[in-house]
């Protein structure tokens, strides 16, 4: 005859509750409650609306799963609703509420954008010199993962000033644009020469 499972902890029965290994449900999860704050802050850029719990551009349900994760539940599915972070946890199928305040601030991206930071410079010369819908095309692209703190029409042509030089080597290799560069000390940051990328187009 076999003997009915009972909770070394409680004494309750596997009549009475659901088990987990050698212990009930209830007494399992006791032992092995996820470590969870008593609260969960994400900051909000009043100017776009960004969202960053860990770091900006880390989607925060992502970040927070990341952050609550358990090693013995595993990691947590998160939702955010009103003024709660809800961690549902699959092996136990059980879900705790944790308190959520969100701060205004302004992200590294506005920030840099409103003080007119940039890292690049696109220069249209030749052909391209005051082709507009030419120079849309670049700026449409770029501003998808970049900013444009500014754009400057000279006698020349014109000059599209850029916050990440990363973002406008890979956008003009999307669109199949060829360019010189030339680098040039910018300034100082964290005691490091900082330099900027000058990419001449010229048709």
């Amino acid at each position: 005859m076999q003997m009915t499972k009972q909770c070394p902890k409680c004494g309750a029965t596997e009549d009475e509750k659901d088990f987990i290994g050698s212990f009930c449900i209830d007494c399992y999860i006791s032992m092995n409650k996820p470590d969870l704050p008593a609260k969960i802050v994400i900051y909000r850029c009043k100017q776009c609306g960004a969202e960053r719990f860990s770091a900006w551009g880390t989607p925060v349900e992502e970040a927070i799963a990341h952050a609550l994760k358990s090693k013995v539940f595993g990691t947590p599915e998160i939702t955010i609703e009103d003024d709660y972070v809800i961690a549902r946890y699959d092996k136990i199928d059980m879900e705790f509420k944790i308190p959520l305040k969100i701060k205004e601030t302004t992200c590294n991206t506005c920030s840099q954008k409103s003080s007119g930071y940039y890292e690049a410079i696109i220069q249209l010369r030749g052909k391209y010199a005051h082709d507009h819908a030419f120079a849309q095309k670049i700026i449409g692209q770029l501003e998808r993962i970049t900013f444009i703190p500014k754009v400057e029409e000279l006698k020349e042509g014109l000059d599209i000033y850029v916050g990440n030089k990363q973002a406008v080597a890979i956008i003009l290799t999307a669109l199949g644009i060829k360019a010189l560069t030339s680098n040039k000390i910018g300034g100082m940051k964290n005691g490091k020469n900082v330099y900027r990328t000058t990419f001449l187009v010229r048709g």
